[in-house]
């Protein structure tokens, strides 16, 4: 449980102290944090992708993927080929709203 809750609470700590904010920027953070943090036995990847895109339906952004693309930028990520940076920019690119 600590593991997801340490995931979850990255999104909010730069709420607190950041200074360049955007809706992509959390939903990257979402993302990756759950994906990486392993906090669950099996479904991390898909877990992590279903909750960065509710956090960006939750703020009026639709991300327009196909389900291939959205499962290779996953395991991408997973396999640490894809930082915060990286997933923010393939957001950006990809959200209507």
């Amino acid at each position: 449980m600590a593991l997801l809750e340490s995931a979850l609470a990255r999104p909010a700590n730069l709420v607190a102290y950041g200074t360049d904010v955007s809706v992509e920027k959390l939903g990257a953070l979402y993302g990756v944090g759950v994906s990486k943090a392993h906090a669950f036995v099996d479904g991390n990847k898909r877990i992590a992708f279903a909750a960065m895109v509710a956090f960006l339906r939750a703020h009026e952004r639709t991300l327009d993927v196909s389900e291939g693309e959205a499962t290779e930028v996953m395991l991408k990520v997973a396999a640490s080929e894809m930082n915060e940076v990286d997933l923010e920019r393939w957001l950006t690119a990809r959200c209507r709203g």
